[in-house]
């Protein structure tokens, strides 16, 4: 019987053998992501408020309910939505895994494979990490989804043999 439920990211099997996983995750991290939106609050508020209030000056064209919504909506969309999810790439070779814009790691350096958890004020977000070389070095982006982070750690670890 065939499963009716797909997996949340794509795993594209290549000629030469190597293997590509694509997913879903954070553009930026979550304190990132926090800190844009926390900079960035009083400026809209400045100018929804500015362009909600009617006129000022005795300038009837000032007051722009509509486009105090639009920006206001528009905030919301970049902050909590745009900055939250990117499509990501991980390349998979019998030599190695390449990850996050060009970095590359030799399987033979790894000595562990982890699922890690980041506690956050906003909530939990799970990373895949390889310990290498005497550092943790990050190979996924922050994902809010543990299953989604555990698969691609198991087919990380089934393709890689470790």
């Amino acid at each position: 019987m065939k499963s009716s439920f797909k997996r949340k990211y794509h795993a594209i099997h290549k000629p030469d053998g190597s293997l590509e996983l694509k997913y879903s995750a954070r553009r930026v991290s979550s304190r990132v992501q926090a800190l844009i939106a926390i900079v960035t609050l009083p400026v809209i508020l400045v100018g929804v408020v500015r362009l909600a209030l009617g006129p000022i000056d005795g300038n009837e064209s000032s007051q722009h309910p509509l486009l105090a919504i639009i920006l206001l909506f528009a905030w919301i969309f970049f902050c909590f939505f745009w900055l939250d999810k990117k499509e990501h790439l991980i390349s998979l070779s019998k030599e190695g895994i390449e990850f996050r814009g060009g970095k590359k790691l030799a399987f033979n350096d790894v000595r562990r494979t982890m699922l890690t958890t980041l506690y956050r004020s906003g909530g939990q977000s799970y990373i895949v990490e390889f310990d290498a070389l005497g550092q943790s070095i990050p190979i996924t982006q922050e994902t809010s989804d543990e299953a989604l982070a555990n698969s691609m750690l198991e087919e990380i670890r089934s393709y890689a043999g470790i």
